[in-house]
């Protein structure tokens, strides 16, 4: 007699279909399940299938009508989870996931994602707790020894982190993933060099994964290796001709490389593969932001501010520029401003300083952070009080966040009582640091500038916390108590305008030391060979907005004959071209203008960083820009003898540059108004006889006056360091 064929069960039925991967027949049945007998498991399934179909919405509404029916199961506990985590639920996903790990304290699955959120929310207790317990179930477990690194890691143990990645690498060598998190490590440690090899390994083991290859790029390019940074760019370009990623990074790179115009077809095409990419709207903003188009630099950022998550440091980038927009009042700066610590201070839990020792007469515990030690503009005016800081007085305490270390990096290492590379710390693990560190007065050098670790001020890590001479507006941060300042900078009007107490300085809120290579003054100004006029500009492109444009127009009208020289790496044929038209607009002809986008072969053996006060040699009068002054332009071009004109403005970026003629003995370089800063520029631009006398002087009463008085200065800033602790201690007291 022939067998009797055996009819499939509708459970079989499904399971066929997922096998199968037709999701939606599954689905089909499924409905047809979930108002009979079987009603749990069709609920389970529909959400396991819509789970695995990435529709996690739909999936947590299934699972959790399942878990009504049955709260311990633990499939449809561990799917629900995976849900939630994936919607970016974390806390809901813990939920579910403790409940299993209640019933089964060996559920892989359960450690597993409890290790991976731990980490993701740098909660490094528990991430050590989950991940030991992983490592001790699953000793050869790649994800187990992995996770189980990178709490080490967190946690500051980067020694016995790496013995775990080491052990990845012998269980598993033919994977990238050992190799890839060894080579953070050693990044992490400062350790840069013995990385490379390790990424190396791990960019030729991922396959089509480009991450590892990115920051092995990445790392190239900060520290100086330019040529290696290149070929991998390239070769990632040729092997993922249509990977957004690579197309918005190698962008990235060409932009620091001040090949804009290479830059923005890149992006062209990256916008044609992937038009709603936020990575690519960013990296736009970057590339008109370098060739001085700031409305161009601020739409593509609002598109940025649109389709990305919000992000801590992106919402200060758009800080950051919006300073260069002369539209803006300081009102309006002050509410943006305030909008960063109301959308990313918020729900950061801040620490507790009642039991600081609030006391006077002692030592001091002073904590330096900066991504900016190292060859860097910043470094000449902060070197010189770091050397004279009063060590009996001061305990200096350093937090470098950068990779990249070269030798004034070590000539700061060196002034440090304590150095702590933190580049790689989590925000949560850079804040418990500083708390451990006890430091009394923690200055930010950064403010909203790259590199900048706000998120951690924000926790307020230490009982006094203070701004200081990067950033020239209100950080807006609740945490941040004092802002260092000086006399011309801001006034007891300007207080309204910062969520800090404002603290001046005295005469000047810096000082300077000059480039010790820099060259020797020209005996004779260039008008003098030339027979005209040279006007100078060495500022950032974006500081030269349409105003500026019509300002300096004038000036050039004012001066018949007279030219401007606009020097700039980042100029290129799409800067020249629109900086033409808007002078064209203002009567200006293309021939009076003279663009430098380059080093002039005749200054090309002159030391690193000199060659451009070279250039401004060339130059009779430098014009300084608003609302943005210069900062450094202006130091360097009054060493070489070239007298800079600026008009005071209505905040602390427009006064940067009057407060530094001023403390350099020149305040006739001030001007007050548009009117008196055309008239300045063209009374000291036409007298040869004054220009000679100041190419000749302005070396030596810069020498001369308090931005090189450097004992001074220090005495000055460690007072103020000592009255704001004072007054901290009276409060306290009260």
């Amino acid at each position: 007699m022939a067998s009797e064929v055996r009819t499939m069960t509708v459970e079989e039925k499904v399971n066929r279909f997922v096998q199968k991967k037709q999701f939606q027949e599954a689905l089909s049945l499924l409905e047809k399940l979930v108002k009979g007998p079987k009603q749990f498991w069709a609920l389970k399934m529909t959400g396991i299938i819509h789970h695995d179909m990435g529709r996690f919405s739909l999936s947590s509404i299934s699972l959790g009508e399942a878990l009504a029916i049955s709260p311990d199961d633990i499939e449809a506990n561990l799917f629900m989870a995976s849900a939630c985590h994936n919607q970016g639920e974390n806390s809901s996903a813990v939920v579910y996931l403790e409940t299993v790990y209640r019933q089964q304290n060996k559920n892989y699955h359960a450690l597993r994602l409890l290790s991976l959120i731990a980490i993701s929310e740098s909660r490094v207790a528990e991430a050590l707790r989950y991940t030991a317990e992983m490592v001790k179930y699953w000793k050869n477990d790649m994800d187990s020894c992995l996770f189980h690194g990178q709490a080490l890691l967190d946690s500051g143990r980067a020694e016995d982190a790496i013995r775990y990645f080491d052990h990845v690498i012998g269980q598993h060598g033919e994977k990238y993933q050992g190799y890839y998190c060894k080579a953070r490590a050693l990044v992490s440690m400062g350790n840069t060099e013995e990385a490379f090899p390790f990424y190396q390994r791990a960019e030729s083991l991922s396959g089509r994964l480009v991450t590892p290859s990115l920051e092995l790029a990445a790392l190239y390019q900060k520290t100086g290796k330019l040529g290696e940074a290149t070929r991998l760019y390239e070769q990632l370009r040729r092997k993922h001709p249509d990977n957004v990623e690579v197309l918005n990074h190698l962008a990235s790179f060409y932009i620091k490389c001040h090949r804009i115009s290479e830059a923005i077809e890149l992006l062209e095409r990256s916008t044609g593969v992937a038009p709603g990419n936020g990575g690519t709207m960013l990296t736009l903003s970057g590339a008109y932001k370098a060739v001085g188009d700031l409305e161009r630099c601020m739409e593509y950022s609002r598109k940025a501010h649109a389709l990305l998550k919000p992000d801590p440091s992106l919402f200060s980038t758009y800080l950051l520029n919006s300073n260069y927009l002369p539209q803006f009042s300081n009102r309006e700066f002050l509410e943006e401003h305030k909008k960063w610590d109301a959308q990313f201070a918020r729900n950061l839990s801040v620490y507790d300083h009642s039991h600081h020792d609030y006391s006077v007469g002692r030592r001091l515990r002073i904590g330096y952070v900066s991504a900016d030690l190292k060859n860097h503009a910043v470094y000449y005016v902060i070197e010189p009080f770091f050397r004279q800081h009063d060590k009996s007085g001061f305990e200096l305490y350093c937090y470098y966040n950068d990779a990249s270390k070269d030798h004034i990096t070590k000539r700061f290492e060196a002034l440090a009582d304590k150095w702590r590379d933190v580049y790689s710390m989590s925000d949560a693990r850079l804040a418990q640091t500083i708390y451990d560190d006890n430091i009394d007065i923690l200055i930010d050098l950064s403010g909203h500038t790259g590199g900048n670790r706000l998120p951690v001020l924000a926790m307020k890590p230490a009982p006094v916390q203070v701004e200081y001479e990067a950033y020239p507006n209100t950080t807006g941060l609740n945490a941040m108590d004092y802002k260092l300042t000086d006399d011309l900078l801001d006034t007891e009007s300007d207080q309204q305008w910062h969520t800090e107490k404002l603290w001046s300085l005295g005469e000047c809120f810096i000082c300077y030391q000059p480039n010790p290579q820099a060259p020797d003054v020209l005996e004779s100004p260039p008008c003098t060979r030339n027979g005209y006029v040279t006007f100078g500009s060495f500022s950032n492109l974006y500081k030269i907005n349409e105003e500026v444009v019509r300002l300096w127009s004038r000036v050039l009208h004012s001066v018949p004959g007279s030219r401007l020289l606009i020097m700039r790496l980042s100029i290129n044929e799409l800067a020249r071209k629109r900086f033409e038209s808007l002078f064209e607009k203002e009567g200006i002809d293309s021939a009076r203008l003279s663009f430098v986008g380059e080093i002039p072969e005749r200054y090309r053996s002159l030391p690193g960083g000199t060659e451009i006060m070279a250039i401004m040699s060339e130059c009779d009068v430098m014009l300084d820009t608003l609302p943005y002054n210069n900062h450094t332009i202006a130091l360097e071009a009054l060493w070489m003898g070239v007298p800079v004109i600026t008009l005071y403005g209505n905040r602390h970026a427009a006064r940067v540059c009057s407060s530094i003629v001023n403390a350099a003995g020149h305040s006739e370089f001030i001007a007050r108004s548009e009117d008196e800063y055309i008239e300045k520029a063209a009374a000291i631009g036409t007298d040869e006889s004054l220009l000679s006398e100041l190419r000749k002087s302005l070396r030596d009463d810069f020498r001369k006056s308090i931005l090189m008085d450097f004992p001074a200065f220090t005495a000055r800033l460690e007072n103020a360091y000592l009255e704001i602790w004072s007054e901290v201690c009276q409060q306290h007291a009260g």
